[in-house]
């Protein structure tokens, strides 16, 4: 499984211009995306298995939602932290913000971002939640990137590969930054 620095540096001819500095990274994120690999890979080992905290059910992916912990996770499931960090960032700066939103367009218009399956005695609510999960996810990464000069936090980077290979990380065991991050 590649790092997300390898992940997020495939693409090298675009020109810096769409989403400033960025415009590399963001469109490496977009093109990864569209390989079809969305969750193919529950549940398998990984060469990086010892660097997280392995769940092993639907359930217990999703159990950052479902009681949700709203001193911990959004309200999405994205570990309160980090999204904090980096939406803040984003807020603040009307450029990065317009980087960000010309990102997720581009994403919308150029990938199919699949929705966990569900189970049929989920609540309503619930299937809502693990179907925005993903989405959400990618957003923070992108605003993660277009903010990467002003903070050291990885974390939606470090997701990432997960992600992109097929897995679906689901929250944060311990307290962040200290702890692992939970894989399916």
């Amino acid at each position: 499984m590649k790092s997300w620095q390898a992940l997020l540096g495939i693409v090298r001819g675009e020109p810096e211009t769409r989403f400033g500095p960025y415009t590399k990274q963001l469109t490496s994120v977009i093109l990864v995306l569209q390989h079809d690999l969305w969750y193919q890979r529950i549940g398998e080992p990984s060469e990086l298995d010892d660097h997280v905290v392995r769940v092993k059910s639907w359930s217990e992916a999703w159990s950052i939602l479902d009681p949700w912990d709203a001193t911990k996770y959004t309200a999405h499931g994205m570990l309160l932290e980090p999204a904090r960090i980096v939406n803040r960032l984003i807020d603040a700066d009307s450029g990065r913000r317009g980087w960000w939103q010309s990102a997720c367009e581009l994403l919308h218009e150029t990938v199919e971002i699949e929705p966990p399956p569900s189970e049929s005695a989920w609540s309503a609510e619930k299937v809502a939640l693990t179907i925005d999960y993903p989405d959400d996810l990618i957003h923070h990464l992108l605003k993660e990137i277009i903010v990467q000069d002003l903070t050291d936090c990885t974390f939606f980077r470090e997701q990432f590969p997960w992600l992109a290979y097929g897995y679906l990380p689901c929250g944060w065991d311990g307290a962040w930054p200290a702890g692992k991050p939970r894989v399916y």
